[in-house]
């Protein structure tokens, strides 16, 4: 039996073994691309995340400042009514004893 291998068809084996790999790699290089597409568009989703939930954050602090006021308002306003109600109280007393005063 003859077991000699030209040069050719060594050279052909190896080219074919080499264009095998190639399109191996030429499928890694696919599936890699498919990755990056993915994590740029993941990026892009994290981005306007961020930024819808910093918008978010600065509509509650903007709330937040909001409540602030109006609880200060309301406790002004409740201090001022107890006030009154103070002075109408001692005014009530001043005239019921006026009145027992004339009555008698």
């Amino acid at each position: 039996m003859n077991t000699t291998i030209t040069l050719d068809i060594l050279a052909d084996k190896i080219d074919r073994k080499f264009d095998a790999i190639d399109r191996r790699f030429d499928g890694i290089d696919k599936k890699f691309e498919k990755v990056d597409q993915r994590l740029d568009h993941l990026d892009k989703r994290l981005d306007y995340t961020n930024e819808k939930l910093n918008t978010i954050g600065q509509k509650v602090d903007h709330v937040d400042q909001r409540v602030d006021n109006l609880f200060i308002m309301t406790k002004e306003g409740f201090d001022e009514v107890h006030l009154k109600l103070n002075t109408m109280k001692f005014t009530l007393r001043d005239h019921e004893s006026r009145l027992l005063k004339l009555e008698r």
